[in-house]
């Protein structure tokens, strides 16, 4: 190895450092054998070791470790004229402002590089956050040392300050023997493949800091201490980027119930619209329209909508966008005329040539190069049979052109596109001079005019929803609208092959015309949608009276009895909605008392979640005090007192239900006299006398099902359960602890050593009933 690249190895590990750790024991031999003055084993010193503290096992995070140096090294109240002083002695002859934060960063700079040296050289060792495993640098090692010389500008001969200025994240890789995947891997690159950010860390790389990776979770707080930036220069917590980051950070907190997962993109957008620099994320925005381009190229013909994630489309582009994706345009063009091509006048810009048809003559010319084009000749096909002819020595002057046109298979499907794309536009007009899609312009006013008004994406969804078209976000969330149960008559509208009328198919899409040139199987098929659809709305009819009856309601359900008083629809949904996500409007999924809440991103649904009569009454009077509308209470109000009390947990009060006896009246005293007329009451003995909590039933099922009581057997399908969100888990904690709602509606946090004591306790209990019915047995 030369000098130059001996010099700059520190290079071929850096991809490896970033997220890794150093072992403190093996830094403290490191820094013995090349006389380095810092004992690690103190400056990373435990406050307070437990009983488990093992020394072999201290490690440190590689993004603190060389801040932490400097700021021993120089440390806050060093003076500044010494810094000065120590900064000539270090040929460092710049005029900073803060001579102090100019020393400490070249103490970091100089140790970061020795760090990375020592690993390149084997004389320390990189471990993975997650397993604790050392991490093999072989590859990087190799890698660089193919590297030619001219390579080894960092990189590719752009310097870290441009890198910085351009808003440009720094590549992993550079120059030649690198895959193309390898080369296009940024800084940037392993925060894309998280689905959400954290707000703190979201903050630090819209603002050109790396975010630190903790056991694979990204930080929820800005570190003090420095991070990389994006562009591989390190930077402390004193300086601009780390303000900028604390401030946006501070503005995204400073909102009603911020959550604390946000999309990337979702991000990016929040930060444009409060006028923020996103050019960090500049490639976020470009990957992600082209991964949505790539969607919706990949839906065409499927009959499933995706829902782009731009927040207003054109109602002529929803129209023709729909139409491609229920008909698909073969791109089968025929050739059907040939004609040659002759240069007049060519310069570097501009080509001037005359068109011609062709003569018998050049005809015989042709087919003696090449022959006859071939039958039914596609684009692709002219383009090769062209090539023989412009390849060969003894071609003419001039050359080859062709017209085409599409195949009957093309021109039909364009014409069914037409008719669909036309059918749409028509039908979307027709629902906003109805009142039941709403059209705003770019500038954010209520408008009924569709050439100049713009859809919301929530309106499009519910436009989609209406007819029963499905769809699919364009961040994957798939939504089907065609119901698949089955009711009680639906196989004989099927096996009777009864004709729906207009009505009917149009709840699937299509019309008596399109029915008329369907296959049998293809008109079964419709006929099984029609039907299912019906399920659908027989189902939410019969649940809808269930909910009512218990004084429930959905947001959509609230605010159509509001809307008919004279209030907008969409506007009441939108505040409703709001209010529900802060808190103000408390929700509850259906069946279920316990309060539901909106964790991280998820979305308020107003065709689902219910929400109690009184609650939609006190809403209005504290938020809308002139909405004068106010929910009835329900009937079983009155009788909410002789309600059976629901436990908490799983196993319900055992009821044991007793002979008739009358309403404040005592029990005859003849067997044969005769009952009164009043109605009869149901008395209840309750054997169950102690309180659950949500928790307990799950865990009893896990522990039932695994047969252990051990916490690692059971965390894990818990955290599976968690992880789905399934009742009464919402998620999992940035610690790895698991997130539940108890009976009140609180948060709560289950860790494994909480788990642990529930297991102890639980396993006691058991073993109590067990030995008692072991007595009870023998006795």
């Amino acid at each position: 190895m030369d000098a130059d690249k001996y010099k700059y190895r520190y290079r071929a590990v850096i991809e490896y450092a970033n997220g890794a750790m150093f072992n403190v024991g093996e830094l403290d031999t490191w820094a013995t054998s090349t006389k380095i003055p810092i004992s690690f084993s103190k400056l990373f010193a435990v406050a307070d070791p437990g009983d488990d503290y093992d020394a072999a096992h201290h490690f440190i995070s590689y993004e603190i470790l060389s801040d932490t140096i400097s700021r021993n090294v120089v440390p806050d109240d060093t003076d500044p004229e010494d810094a000065r002083t120590q900064l000539g002695a270090a040929h460092d002859f710049a005029a900073p402002t803060n001579p102090v934060q100019r020393l400490r960063d070249l103490v970091m700079v100089r140790y970061d590089r020795q760090l990375l040296c020592g690993v390149y050289d084997g004389e320390l060792h990189l471990y993975d956050t997650l397993t604790l495993m050392r991490m093999d640098v072989t590859a990087g090692r190799l890698r660089y040392e193919a590297r030619a010389l001219s390579a080894l500008a960092h990189p590719d001969a752009i310097s870290e300050s441009t890198l910085w200025a351009r808003r440009q994240p720094a590549p992993l890789f550079a120059g030649a023997g690198f895959s193309p995947e390898l080369l296009k891997r940024t800084t940037l690159t392993k925060y894309l493949e998280f689905d959400t950010w954290t707000p703190a860390a979201a903050a630090m790389l819209i603002c050109g800091i790396q975010a630190p990776i903790v056991e694979g979770q990204l930080c929820t707080e800005i570190s003090e201490k420095g991070a990389m930036g994006l562009d591989n220069c390190f930077l402390s917590g004193s300086q601009d980027p780390f303000h900028e980051a604390r401030r946006v950070l501070g503005i995204w907190r400073s909102q009603v119930n911020p959550p604390t997962k946000i999309r990337p993109l979702d991000f990016v957008r929040w930060c444009q619209a409060r006028g923020l620099d996103v050019g960090w994320l500049r490639s976020l925005e470009e990957q992600a329209s082209n991964r949505e381009r790539d969607d919706m190229k990949a839906a065409m013909g499927s009959g499933v909508v995706v829902v782009p994630s731009t927040p207003l489309v054109s109602c002529d582009w929803l129209a023709d966008h729909i139409a491609f994706t229920f008909v698909s345009i073969p791109d089968d063009e025929r050739l059907t005329t040939v004609f040659k091509v002759t240069v007049l006048k060519q310069i570097p810009v501009l080509t001037q040539s005359k068109r011609e048809p062709l003569t018998g003559a050049d005809w015989q010319i042709v087919r003696s190069i090449c022959g006859n084009p071939p039958t039914r000749c596609s684009r692709a096909q002219f383009a090769e049979w062209r090539e023989v002819f412009d390849q060969a020595p003894n071609r003419p002057a001039w050359s080859l052109g062709g017209d085409f046109c599409g195949s009957a298979e093309m021109q039909k499907a364009q014409a069914r596109w037409c008719d669909v794309s036309t059918a749409h536009k028509a039908q979307i007009a027709q629902n906003v001079t109805d009142g039941e899609l709403a059209l705003v312009t770019a500038e954010g006013i209520t408008t009924v005019d569709t050439a100049a008004g713009f859809i919301r994406r929530d309106d499009i969804k519910r436009y989609l929803d209406r007819y029963h078209l499905r769809w699919q976000d364009s961040h994957g969330t798939a939504r089907n609208a065609v119901g698949v149960a089955s009711i009680s008559g639906g196989s004989e509208f099927v096996g009777h092959e009864i004709v729906p009328d207009a009505r009917e198919l149009s709840t699937i899409g299509l019309t008596p015309g399109d029915w008329a040139l369907m296959s049998s199987s293809q008109c079964q098929s419709a006929s099984r949608a029609i039907a299912d659809t019906a399920a659908l709305a027989e189902q939410g009819a019969r649940q809808a009276e269930e909910r009512r009856a218990l004084g429930r309601y959905t947001l959509n359900d609230a605010g159509k009895a509001i809307a008919a008083t004279g209030e907008r629809f969409e506007a009441l949904i939108e505040k409703i909605s709001s209010a529900a996500r802060r808190g103000d409007l408390p929700m509850h999924a259906p069946g279920e008392r316990a309060r539901y809440e909106y964790l991280d991103d998820k979305p308020v649904r107003p065709f689902y979640e219910e929400a109690y009569w009184n609650d939609l009454n006190t809403w209005p009077e504290n938020h809308e005090p002139r909405i004068t509308f106010r929910f009835d209470a329900p009937h079983v109000e009155a009788n909410a007192s002789a309600a059976t009390p629901q436990f908490a947990n799983a196993a319900q009060p055992v009821t044991e239900a007793c002979a008739p006896v009358r309403n404040n009246s005592t029990l005859p005293q003849q067997a044969d006299r005769a009952e009164p007329t009043t109605a009869p009451s149901r008395a209840t003995r309750h054997t169950l006398t102690t309180r659950g909590d949500l928790l307990t039933p799950v865990i009893k099922a896990v522990v039932t099902k695994t047969g252990s009581y051990d916490t690692n057997v059971i965390f894990t399908p818990l955290r599976e359960v968690a992880i789905e969100e399934d009742g009464p888990f919402n998620g999992v904690d940035d610690d790895g602890a698991l997130l539940w709602t108890d009976a009140k509606g609180s948060k709560q946090r289950l860790t494994k050593k909480a788990l642990a004591e529930r297991l102890r306790n639980m396993k006691k209990r058991d073993m109590a009933g067990l030995n008692s019915a072991v007595q009870d047995k023998a006795g």
